[in-house]
């Protein structure tokens, strides 16, 4: 987020974007094949529907959140924000990555 801080013009201009291949959809897309892959490649965990819902759910919010922080000038210290993400992920989810 550190990088999107300091260039906030950049990123703020691409995430208004709303058209075919909008960072926005790209960064749920990307962050929900990191979350997913992490899971099963290491934590030797088969996602079923349960599961590809919780992560499906925590990455557009996630995303949202900062696409948010990033329209509103950022007004959140990074760190905090990363923290009050992590807070909010699904128990079914946190039961799998902290396990």
């Amino acid at each position: 987020m550190l990088k999107v801080e300091k260039n906030k013009h950049l990123f703020c201009d691409a995430l208004k974007y709303r058209g075919q291949n909008s960072l926005e959809t790209t960064l749920i897309t990307y962050t929900k094949t990191d979350v997913t892959d992490l899971i099963s490649q290491h934590h030797a965990y088969v996602v079923g529907q349960t599961q590809e819902f919780a992560i499906t759910f925590y990455c557009f919010g996630m995303v949202g959140v900062i696409k948010e922080w990033a329209l509103s000038d950022c007004t959140t210290a990074p760190q905090k924000l990363a923290k009050q993400i992590a807070e909010q992920m699904p128990q079914s989810l946190k039961a799998i990555l902290l396990r």
